[in-house]
């Protein structure tokens, strides 16, 4: 962006960026952010809170936003999950589920493209439970994996998966802590 300080205004307003509507921000109710020739970004705001759309809300750490860390808000599963799960990437790459039975198929999000990335923190409500990925996903074959997984009855996971172009793949379970 080059300096505006000495431009018109008629020179440099699509450089610069508004909220959508009058008054202060509050910490409830995201504010749509727009260039400033009116077109609408994917980007709202509240007083904490980043939202970018088709994404999980990004919290922010600190006050000062010259400065401001970010560090993602997961979506919350609302109801406990067992049997068939199937998690819905468009609430975000980093969700957390309550397990309350075995899981016999975890299914990959049918919205993936290549490059996407699921997190999913998974806190198990008796138990244990047996974890098992669905046969679409792929699981590296050299590394000794044997499924179903049994998950620690109140031990907290966290699983991994991403999108290689074809299909998803596992990446990561940790856990129990």
């Amino acid at each position: 962006m080059n300096d505006i300080s000495t431009a018109t205004p008629a020179a440099t307003y699509g450089q610069l960026l508004h909220a959508g509507t009058a008054g202060a921000l509050d910490p409830t109710t995201p504010r749509a952010i727009h260039l400033g020739d009116g077109n609408a970004t994917p980007l709202a705001l509240t007083t904490s809170q980043l939202f970018i759309s088709g994404s999980a809300a990004i919290t922010l750490v600190t006050a000062d936003l010259r400065y401001a860390a970010l560090s993602p808000v997961p979506y919350t599963v609302s109801s406990p999950v067992s049997g068939s799960v199937t998690l819905d990437l468009t609430h975000g790459n980093l969700q957390e589920i309550t397990v309350n039975g075995n899981i016999t198929a975890f299914n990959a999000p049918a919205n993936g493209t290549k490059g996407s990335t699921i997190e999913v923190w998974a806190t198990c409500s008796g138990g244990p439970w047996n974890f098992t990925p669905d046969a679409a996903i792929g699981i590296p074959s050299d590394r000794g994996l044997t499924w179903p997984k049994a998950l620690a009855s109140g031990g907290f996971y966290i699983l991994k998966f991403k999108h290689n172009g074809t299909k998803w793949v596992f990446v990561t379970l940790l856990g129990a802590y």
